[in-house]
Parts: C-alpha cells; structure tokens; sequence
C-alpha cells in the first residue's frame, strides 16, 4: 500500500476560527486579515514540503487545540505555582497531526507558563525552524530549547528507568534545559508531559515502548501529568481491546480502546499501577475528514475510528 500526498487546499478553503486568528495577530504581529492569511498559506507551503502531514492541509499548525484539552487549565495552574515544573512539548512538531511546529507550547507560554521551563523535543528540526517563520521569531528572541532526536534511540532516551515512588527515590539533579543533548537527564524530572496526535502512528508494541518511556520522564510528585490526544476505537464491546487501523500513509497502527487504553499504562505489563495515577479518557468522534483526504493504492478502507481526549496524572 502506498499514499499520494494531494495538493494543498485552494486559497477559497483558507478556515481559521476568530478565536485563532485574534491570537496570532497578537502573537506575531499581524492585524491585517489579508495580511496574516498571505502569511499563513506561505508557511503552510514550507511546511508542506517538509513532510505533507493532513494536518498542514486543514491549517492545523495555527490552531490551539491544547487550551481545549480538559486538563489545561490545571497544567497552567501547575506551572504557575510549582517551581521549576518542566513542560516537555513531545514530540512537538515533526509527526504529531496538529502542533506541527511548537504552537501548543507557544500558546502555553503566552498563557502563563514560564517559558524557561519548557522544553520541545521531535523527530524533524526543520518544522521548529518553520515555526519561527510562522511566529516571526529567533532562537534568540524566543529561547525555548529544542532537542533533535528519536525516542526509540537508546543514546537520547534511556529505556528500561521504571517511574518512582516519592522524589527521595530520584538520584539525579534536575538539568539545565539549555545545556541538555538528550532526554535522558530528564527522566523522573518532568512535571508536565504533552504530547497530540502521537501514539496513534504506532502498532502496540511501538506504544507498548513509548509509554513506558514516557513514564520514565514523569516527576513522581502528585499532580504531574502526561496528557494528549489521538485517534483511537470506539467503547463498543467489539472494539473493547483495540483495534488495528489503515493510516493515510498507506500504513498499519494500533487505535487502542478507552480499556486498553488504560491497560497499557496500568495493566500487568505497564509503567504505573492504578495506584500511581489517574486516567482519564473522554472519547468524542472524529471531525470532518475532509483534509484528510489522500489516494490509497488499496482497496482496503482507512478506519478513523474517534478520538480519545486523555490524561494520566500522577496521584
């Protein structure tokens, strides 16, 4: 099975909620409507050719979808009175379907959080780069770490770190983010982990390994929490342990159900125990699928199944 990336959307289909917009005139510096759509359908184009996600279709790297997510408020919150809480944008732009290029953490940032405490992290730097396009910023006037790299590399993040127990378990210091290669130094040291669109591109026992790599980073102290959001099965019996899904890149994933969902990071084999941390998972169908659109050499269907809106915090 292979997958033909359509064209960009004609400049008619250009879709972007007040809400969006108002923000990212205040944001970058553009009060004309005209003005601002020119520069978007410019980055959308850069971004494009970097990797043709859907996502850059339907404009969703100028979206703010994290301030939607149930659990934001209480992450600003977080940020905001525990010191030094690190946020780690995960990965931030290369592969997840809608922040693209950072703009979740940026949102956060704007909101609140203190920005030398976050962090971003992905597969593709030149989607950061873009992102400094679209914000009209500088790794220097806008000095949020970024790190390069796979999490499946043994060299940038430690596998086989279980979580702990109380923070007198953890025997490292927390790093300086600016001086950091990897994502190693980081285990047991992150407050607030977020991560869109992400587990979804991956068969079971790939999200077997990222969860538990995941709960490695997380801070053990109560409230610290990985949240996001994915394509997921539906909570109908017959989905009830997952399902296997079609992507539009012509390949195979896992869409897991709300109970296997909780399985993995809870079950015999997983990183926590129900003890440790609460999950939540509000299931909500898909949005219109029109920019999702591509040519599949197969005559096997593409399965969106719905999307899972989640959050794992510690207790």
């Amino acid at each position: 099975m292979s997958f033909s990336a359509p064209p960009l959307p004609s400049d008619e289909e250009y879709n972007l909620s007040s809400e969006d917009s108002t923000l990212l005139k205040r944001v970058i510096g553009i009060q004309d409507d005209g003005e601002l759509k020119r520069h978007l359908l410019a980055v959308q184009a850069e971004a494009y050719a970097v990797h043709p996600y859907a996502c850059i279709r339907s404009l969703g790297f100028a979206k703010f979808r994290i301030s939607k997510h149930p659990a934001y408020e209480a992450v600003i919150k977080l940020g905001k009175e525990r010191q030094n809480a690190i946020l780690l944008d995960l990965p931030c732009c290369g592969l997840p379907i809608h922040d693209v290029v950072g703009s979740d953490s940026r949102k956060a940032i704007y909101d609140g959080y203190p920005r030398e405490n976050v962090i971003a992290s992905d597969l593709y730097a030149d989607y950061w780069t873009v992102g400094h396009k679209l914000f009209k910023t500088t790794e220097e006037s806008y000095s949020v770490p970024f790190l390069q790299g796979d999490m499946f590399d043994p060299n940038f993040l430690k596998p086989g770190v279980r979580p702990v127990n109380t923070s007198s378990q953890i025997t490292t210091s927390p790093p300086s983010l600016a001086a950091l290669t990897s994502l190693t130094p980081l285990q047991h040291h992150v407050s607030v982990i977020y991560t869109s669109s992400f587990f979804h591109l991956f068969e079971a026992d790939e999200q077997f390994k990222l969860a538990h790599l995941f709960a490695s980073l997380l801070s053990p102290l109560p409230g610290s929490i990985i949240f996001g959001s994915h394509v997921g099965a539906s909570e109908d019996e017959e989905d009830k342990l997952g399902r296997n899904r079609f992507t539009l890149r012509g390949t195979t994933a896992f869409a897991h159900s709300p109970a296997s969902w909780k399985e993995l990071w809870t079950g015999e084999s997983g990183p926590f125990t129900p003890e440790q941390v609460l999950i939540q998972v509000k299931v909500v169908q898909n949005m219109d699928r029109k920019h999702y659109s591509g040519t599949l050499s197969s005559e096997k269907p593409y399965i969106a199944g719905c999307s899972h809106i989640w959050s794992i915090t510690r207790r």
